[in-house]
């Protein structure tokens, strides 16, 4: 099967003109690979594609580069990580354009983390192929550098929060050594150093014995941050944050770590209820406090709850932590 890429003119009506990007004689090249391009500052357009790949079964990555959008393609050298197994290898790659002009990768693995590639030639040669320090599951991340220059990152990390270790699977034709592939929840982080450094994770999607993976993430207006599965969690997930919720998210996460947590799964909802209601009420600059002694009142004399939606008439989504109840 081979890939092939078209441009269009006219605002999505028509796609004309497609172009081969690599043939199926090369192997299967997976669709999924494209919803990871990047277009850089240069105007290339950077495509990571996974192939398959034989004597082992196992999944490669070629990154294939169009200087001319999308009239020709140039194809890198392999990333091959090795592997045995139908869903094992180097795959399903995301893609962020760095600060310096360098581009990176984050490949999914079944290594319990995502390896990290570099290229200072805007995606023509990969090098410093390596671990990353970020745990991941095996399942794909999202990347997103957003306007503020801070880069986001969702994805399934390799454990539960707070929960044992997830089991590796039994050797299987997806995986001849197993996997870790916890996908019931999922978490975001942010850099603010192009991904030298990656903020605790927070947890904003919750699928209790199911599953919810596959995530993109959108910045439609400067701040605003747009979230939704391909896979798992029905309904689908969407969620709308805003990047200035980042900080207050992480504050969930210490106060978490310096209170040793909650006894039970009704006191975590608690507690993510009532950080949601003060992160939302401060950023409608009202009094938290009197926001909740309000709430107690009407609970006592059966009056109507003060609403956490703004009062404007073009009200917009506000930010909250979906989950499952």
């Amino acid at each position: 099967m081979g890939l092939f890429a078209a441009v269009s003119y006219d605002e999505g009506k028509t796609w004309p003109n497609r172009r081969l990007v690599t043939p199926g004689s090369s192997g299967k090249a997976d669709p999924n690979g494209y919803l990871a391009a990047t277009q850089t500052r240069g105007g290339n357009v950077v495509v990571p594609v996974e192939i398959r790949l034989h004597d082992p079964g196992r999944w490669g990555t070629y990154v294939f580069v169009s200087p001319d959008d999308g009239e020709t393609w140039s194809r890198s050298k392999l990333i091959d990580l090795g592997g045995h197994g139908h869903h094992d290898g180097a795959i399903e790659a995301a893609i962020t354009e760095l600060s310096d002009n360098r581009l990176m990768l984050l490949i999914r693995t079944s290594l319990d983390r995502f390896w990290e590639a570099y290229s200072e030639d805007h995606g023509y040669h990969w090098r410093e192929l390596r671990p990353s320090q970020v745990d991941a599951s095996s399942a794909p991340g999202y990347l997103q550098r957003l306007a503020s220059g801070r880069l986001v990152l969702v994805w399934n990390r390799v454990n539960r929060e707070g929960a044992a270790p997830t089991l590796r699977s039994a050797p299987s034709a997806l995986y001849a050594n197993g996997s870790r592939s916890q996908r019931e929840e999922l978490s975001l982080s942010y850099s603010d150093d192009d991904g030298k450094n990656w903020a605790p994770g927070v947890v904003i999607a919750r699928q209790t014995n199911g599953s919810i993976c596959y995530p993109f993430v959108l910045e439609p207006t400067p701040g605003e941050l747009w979230i939704w599965t391909r896979y798992g969690s029905q309904p689908p997930l969407c969620v709308s944050l805003k990047e200035q919720d980042l900080s207050a998210m992480q504050d969930a996460v210490l106060r978490r770590k310096s209170s040793g947590g909650t006894d039970s799964e009704a006191g975590s909802r608690f507690v993510e209820r009532m950080l949601s209601v003060v992160a939302t009420a401060r950023q409608q600059n009202r009094n938290v406090l009197e926001l909740l002694t309000a709430c107690c009142r009407t609970r006592l004399d059966g009056s109507a709850a003060p609403s956490l939606l703004p009062a404007e008439a073009d009200r917009r989504q506000l930010s909250f932590l979906f989950n499952d109840n």
